[in-house]
């Protein structure tokens, strides 16, 4: 019963996820024009909004170079860091300390947050002389020299007159009202698949499927566009940072920035179990019941197709929620399910022996949990977080299917006439005894436990009227540990 309305409960998240990536299209982007800055530094451009490096995630490394008194188009903001267009076409990340600040700037992305004004720069004897709440707009009046833990404060004056001195962190390096912010999809795709899907084709219809670029190259004459949100997959070896390269506007190839190691990866059927589809659309259910999107940024929106009031998001989180335990129940009681039916349809054949009935019901208990091992953990990243613990989690549970028929052939099925006759003929205590554990710690302390173990001797006795046999299994039981 259990099962069923699991699979009822799986069916529900399966629908809702379709819906989600049917009728919720809107990217979220900000209409907003590029803000033109100027640089007042040099320094190189970057492929992602991180220093150079690399990690199972991310990946950054330099695109161009910028020199200082250079005007730049300001393209996207995130932190510390703004994604800039110069003229040759390059576009890259740049920390915000190598571009000019403006004298009127928005208060950071703050939500219901209050940032405190202070009379000087200093964090000892200062007094809070005022308040800035969420995002407002304020007039940058002068930098400090002076800096705790390498921020610097600015002088601000408020709208309504206040002066006085805050962290620069605080602030927004340029001068946009309205700041122009992407929210991209991570997309997960077989390397092979897509490049052959789109090799010769427009650039553009690439960047109108995956979002604008995070960053643009130029080198020997052609394009070399970085999507930090597109993860390929090459047999074992995971590929990020994926350049899309073009030339006259059409995609040539499709290469990567750096190919972390994943151990997953290296296992036997994993290229195989790889689904982008599921890769790329199961988690996407969750826009539904969290869709506070910039919200955060006190900025406008663009409207979207699907935004429901506070009430029913929690009513759609919940209902998600429950959905999704559900369906990975299912994914989980599958692979034994199978498993149990195989053993099962061999069990009945007469001619085979106990010992080849749990040989068979543990091959196909070991190969099915591999399968569903290396299948979730390929599709679905959240599990590689934590590979050791799913790994323990699905030996336990192959583990405790194969002792759970050992069990059963021993009890209930007759290893004389081979049916599953067996019944119960009582059970007699044949033994029991009191033991003591001692244990030492290495401080040398010691702790001593008394505990009495029972042998006891389960009689089974055949249904079957023609064969009748009768037998006893040892059991051994403990009880009444105690210090």
């Amino acid at each position: 019963m259990k099962a069923k309305y699991a699979l009822y409960a799986a069916i529900f998240a399966v629908v809702i996820t379709f819906l989600v990536n049917v009728f919720q299209k809107d990217r979220r982007i900000y209409d907003a024009e590029p803000y033109a800055s100027v640089i007042i530094e040099d320094a190189d451009l970057m492929s992602n909004y991180h220093w150079r490096g690399a990690s199972d995630e991310w990946v950054s490394r330099v695109v161009g170079q910028v020199q200082a008194g250079m005007p730049v188009q300001v393209m996207e903001g995130h932190s510390e860091w703004y994604k800039i267009l110069i003229d040759d076409g390059t576009m890259g990340w740049i920390h915000e300390n190598y571009l000019k600040p403006s004298k009127k700037v928005l208060v950071r992305e703050v939500e219901n947050r209050t940032i405190d004004i202070w009379d000087k720069p200093e964090t000892a004897g200062h007094k809070v002389i005022g308040e800035v709440h969420g995002r407002k707009w304020v007039t940058r009046l002068e930098e400090s020299p002076k800096a705790l833990n390498k921020q610097a404060f600015t002088r601000i004056r408020t709208e309504d007159g206040k002066e006085g001195w805050v962290f620069s962190y605080d602030l927004e390096r340029i001068g946009w009202k309205q700041p122009r912010l992407i929210q991209r999809d991570e997309w997960r795709y077989n390397k092979k698949r897509i490049v052959k899907r789109w090799t010769g084709r427009p650039v553009e219809k690439f960047i109108g499927r995956y979002s604008e670029p995070h960053a643009i190259m130029i080198e020997e004459g052609r394009k070399i566009y970085f999507f930090n949100n597109l993860y390929l997959f090459n047999d074992h070896r995971k590929e990020i940072g994926t350049q899309v390269i073009t030339e006259d506007g059409n995609i040539q190839n499709i290469h990567y920035s750096a190919r972390p190691g994943q151990l997953i990866g290296r296992f036997p059927l994993s290229a195989s179990l790889r689904f982008p589809i599921i890769m790329n659309n199961l988690w996407h259910v969750f826009d539904l019941s969290y869709h506070k999107s910039y919200n955060r940024f006190g900025d406008k929106l663009s409207e979207t197709i699907y935004n429901p009031p506070q009430w029913l998001s929690w009513i759609l989180v919940i209902l998600v929620v429950i959905s999704f335990i559900s369906l990975f129940y299912i994914i989980l009681f599958v692979p034994y399910y199978i498993s149990n039916k195989i053993a099962l349809g061999v069990s009945l054949n007469q001619k085979l022996a106990n010992k080849i009935i749990l040989l068979v019901a543990a091959i196909s208990g070991i190969i099915l949990g591999y399968i569903y091992f290396v299948f979730i953990n390929v599709n679905i990243g959240t599990f590689n977080n934590y590979f050791l613990i799913h790994f323990l989690f699905v030996l336990g549970m192959t583990i405790g299917f194969i002792s759970k028929w050992k069990s059963d052939l021993l009890y209930n099925r007759c290893s004389k006439c081979r049916n599953w006759s067996g019944s119960d003929a009582g059970s007699e205590l044949v033994d029991k005894s009191e033991h003591t554990l001692t244990t030492t710690y290495s401080s040398g302390n010691k702790t001593v436990e008394h505990g009495t173990k029972e042998v006891w001797l389960d009689h089974r006795l055949c249904t079957n009227q023609e064969c009748g046999h009768f037998w006893s299994i040892v059991r051994t039981r403990w009880s009444g540990w105690h210090r």
